[in-house]
């Protein structure tokens, strides 16, 4: 087998630990060869799996990386895959014979024996249950992404590169909702039609009539459309993640994943739309409450409006803080009230180097680019469409608005997808930042022992 260029780079992952109670072996191990990184550090860190452990290791200390984790109970992936070299066949060997002894009448003579035949030594294998990880490994030619921290512009280039790279996957996981909804909708129109269920019968149909059609038909298709939509939305964000572990990319796997997750995503984004809902409450609360406070203190109560900009702060500061919550669902597994604060720490505090330095003003700016965004995109695609829904005649005056409305409904999914993509590569300059361990020093304290 043909040896790897000693320029390749390999990605550690370090996947799950297959037992809570090798948590602190392997935290142990890490913080020993790894002097400089706090034991309650790694802990804290082995709670959120997987972890990308380095990307740049050579294929030596990314082997003696994965094998000394998985003895203490880890499961490691390695991408590439470490390849091992053959061994070398064993040499052909003479046996010593000894001579037979010479007996009267015959004549000595030295034969020279069968060599014994020559025996290959099949190819060594490591039998550690982190080796099947490494079988499944990708081994595609998709290189894992660099991982050292972002500025807001690396951030918008990494952005555009994975956007260009795999615009059109990731756009036919975004499209996929589209096209269950515009399904369910020509389906629904058809069979109202075959059952002479017209818009001049619908008419003419008693109040109660339609309430029990609508609910009998409209939970179910708002059940299946939401449903598609946060499966898309998951979908997504696992694709963008296989981009930076170095795997695939792939429509299919991309919805099974997700797909086990889904309820936990569903549950868990009503919990953030319901605590957004409470806190714009407790704005209101309180602006009641410095109204009759202005209203006892002043001439009138309405001069508790130059507080109300303040108030506003409230939702304003709280919904950009939990915006990760989908990130940690699907990365993480994490859900619930768990998810939110994970949200809520990943995004307190600052970060080195340009401004803005803090988490949370880095992501409100992104969020106003992005609007900028679908701004010049709605510019780019508007003018298109209506110019397009006024080139067809009169008889077929629906065609050209329904070609309008699907072209601008592609301008919207471009802007969206650009969004969701750059909020993911957030999210792991993020946790790079704050929690990233890149192990050069580990694999250097490894390749001197």
């Amino acid at each position: 087998m043909p040896q790897e260029p000693a320029d390749t780079k390999h990605t550690v992952n370090l996947t799950s630990l297959r037992d809570d109670a090798d948590k602190q072996k392997v935290a142990e191990a890490i913080a020993r060869l790894a002097p400089d990184v706090a034991l309650d550090r790694v802990l804290k860190r082995l709670e959120s799996l997987p972890w990308t452990l380095t990307r740049s290791a050579t294929g030596k200390t990314a082997s003696r990386v994965a094998g000394l984790l998985e003895k203490l109970g880890a499961e490691v992936e390695v991408i590439p895959p470490v390849e091992e070299p053959a061994r070398p066949p064993a040499p052909e060997t003479i046996p010593i014979v000894s001579p037979a002894p010479l007996q009267p009448g015959i004549v000595s003579s030295t034969t020279r024996p069968s060599v014994l035949p020559r025996v290959s030594v099949p190819l060594g294998s490591r039998s550690g249950p982190g080796e099947a990880v490494r079988e499944k490994a990708d081994t595609s030619t998709n290189p894992p992404l660099e991982m050292g921290p972002l500025t807001l512009g690396g951030i918008l280039d990494r952005t555009f590169t994975i956007c260009r790279n795999h615009f059109w996957k990731l756009l036919a996981i975004m499209i996929v909702p589209w096209v269950v909804t515009v399904g369910i909708l020509a389906a629904s129109a058809a069979l109202l039609g075959i059952a002479g269920l017209t818009w001049s019968a619908l008419s003419q149909t008693s109040l109660w009539g339609l309430v029990i059609i609508a609910v009998m038909i409209v939970p179910s298709v708002l059940i299946v459309v939401v449903g598609v939509f946060y499966l898309s939305q998951g979908a997504l964000i696992h694709a963008v993640s296989s981009v930076h572990l170095g795997r695939e990319v792939g429509v299919k796997r991309s919805y099974s994943f997700v797909l086990g997750r889904l309820a936990r995503f569903v549950l868990t984004s009503l919990l953030f739309v319901l605590v957004i809902i409470l806190s714009v409450v407790v704005a209101l609360i309180l602006g009641v409450i410095l109204f009759f406070i202005f209203k006892v203190i002043a001439s009138s109560g309405w001069w508790s409006a130059i507080a109300w900009p303040l108030l506003l702060l409230i939702p304003a500061y709280a919904i950009p803080k939990l915006l990760l919550f989908d990130k940690v669902v699907i990365i993480e597994d994490k859900a619930y009230g768990e998810a939110l604060k994970r949200s809520w720490n990943l995004l307190t505090g600052k970060a080195g180097g340009s401004w803005p330095r803090g988490y949370w003003l880095k992501l409100v700016v992104l969020l106003h680019i992005f609007i900028l965004i679908n701004i010049a995109v709605s510019f780019l695609f508007g003018p298109p469409a209506a110019a397009l829904s006024h080139l067809f005649p009169a008889s077929l005056k629906i065609l050209g608005q329904a070609l309008s409305q699907i072209l601008s409904s592609l301008g919207n999914m471009v802007a969206s997808l650009f969004a969701s993509v750059c909020l993911v590569v957030f999210y792991y300059d993020i946790r790079n930042r704050k929690e990233g361990l890149d192990l050069h020093m580990l694999a250097e304290s490894i390749e001197r022992r």
